[in-house]
């Protein structure tokens, strides 16, 4: 099935299964690149039926993100910094993910020209 078959189901059983409301508003405020992943999600399944049976774990799956997210952001940064290297582990703070924090202007840029993106990926 294709993203607008599925959106539209989901846009026209919303008016009278609540659930389906709570999932349209829930497509509608997240990211681009989440709404894609959960629209395309689908794209195996060759009717509506199917797209119902497998639609109920990833409901499932939004509730959960959007659970996390509201938990996330009534802790502190330093917390929420030491939940994610706790799980994930220091490697998440690499060379990247330094770079990225330069690009968004959390971190100044570098007055070192000699540290190119060859090091992208190592941990500072």
């Amino acid at each position: 099935m294709t993203r607008q078959e599925v959106y539209d189901f989901i846009a026209s059983m919303a008016v009278s299964q609540g659930v389906y409301g709570r999932l349209l508003d829930s497509l509608n405020d997240v990211s681009e690149e989440m709404r894609l992943y959960f629209l395309d999600s689908f794209a195996d399944c060759k009717d509506m039926i199917g797209a119902v049976m497998q639609m109920e774990g990833e409901m499932d799956y939004l509730e959960s993100v959007d659970t996390i997210k509201s938990a996330l952001c009534q802790l502190t940064g330093e917390q929420v910094y030491i939940l994610f290297t706790q799980y994930h582990g220091m490697h998440l703070l690499d060379a990247s993910f330094y770079n990225y924090l330069v690009d968004e202007g959390i971190l100044p840029e570098d007055d070192d020209d000699d540290d190119d993106d060859d090091d992208e990926g190592e941990t500072r």
